[in-house]
C-alpha cells in the first residue's frame, strides 16, 4: 500500500494545476457537484494512510508523526504571524487573497529552524541533513497548497466555512487542510530517505 501516498502526491501537483488556473481565469475545472465530492478522495485517503503507515512503520514512528504535526503548525503560525507583519506580495489573490509570499518566506525559515533543531535532538537525517532538511521544506510547501487548495473549494462553493463543528474555526478541513497534502509528501520523501540509507 506504499503506493497510496504516492498517488496521495499525484493528486497534489494535479491540485496544483487546478489552484493555478483558477488565478489566472477565475473559474475552476471541477465544475460539477460529483467531481467536487470524488476529490474528497484523493485529498483524504492518502492522508489517513500516510499517517498510519507512518506510525506504525517502524520504531520512531510516533515521533516523525509528532515532528510532522510540529512542522506543519509552526510553519502555519509563522506564515501567519510574517505574513500580517510584512505582507504586501499576494500568494494568491483570487483564492486566498490575505496570504502573502512574505508568510511564505516566514513558514520557510521557521521551517529550516525546526527541522534543525529535530535533526540535531533525534538524531535522525544527521547523515544526509541537506536532503531531510529539502524534504521538509517540499512539504511544508504543498501544505500551503493543501491550504490553498481547501480555500479554491469553499470559493467555488460559495462557502465560507467548510462545516460548522468547530464554530469559529472554519470547519474541521479548515483545520486539517495544510496536513492533508503534507502527510503523503512527507511519508514519501520518508520511504526515498529511507531507502538512501
Amino acid at each position: 500500500m506504499r503506493w497510496l501516498p504516492i498517488m496521495g502526491v499525484i493528486w497534489w501537483v494535479i491540485a496544483f494545476r487546478l489552484v493555478i488556473h483558477y488565478q489566472r481565469n477565475g473559474t475552476t475545472l471541477l465544475n460539477s457537484v460529483p467531481a467536487k465530492l470524488l476529490s474528497g478522495l484523493p485529498v483524504l485517503v492518502p492522508t489517513w494512510f500516510s499517517f498510519i503507515s507512518l506510525h506504525s512503520g517502524n520504531r520512531e514512528g510516533a515521533q516523525l508523526v509528532l515532528f510532522l504535526l510540529v512542522l506543519i503548525w509552526v510553519a502555519d503560525i509563522a506564515a501567519f504571524f510574517s505574513g500580517r507583519r510584512w505582507g504586501s506580495t499576494r500568494l494568491s489573490s483570487r483564492v486566498s487573497p490575505a496570504k502573502s509570499w512574505e508568510g511564505v518566506l516566514g513558514a520557510f525559515v521557521a521551517t529550516a529552524l525546526v527541522a534543525s533543531v529535530f535533526s540535531y535532538w533525534s538524531g535522525y537525517g544527521e547523515n544526509r541533513p541537506f536532503i531531510f532538511l529539502m524534504i521538509c521544506m517540499l512539504t511544508v510547501s504543498f501544505s500551503i497548497l493543501g491550504d490553498l487548495f481547501e480555500s479554491l473549494m469553499k470559493r467555488t462553493s460559495n462557502r465560507k466555512d467548510s462545516g460548522k463543528s468547530i464554530p469559529g474555526h472554519g470547519g474541521v478541513l479548515d483545520r486539517i487542510d495544510s496536513l492533508t497534502a503534507a502527510g503523503p509528501v512527507f511519508v514519501t520523501g520518508y520511504l526515498f530517505f529511507r531507502g538512501l540509507s
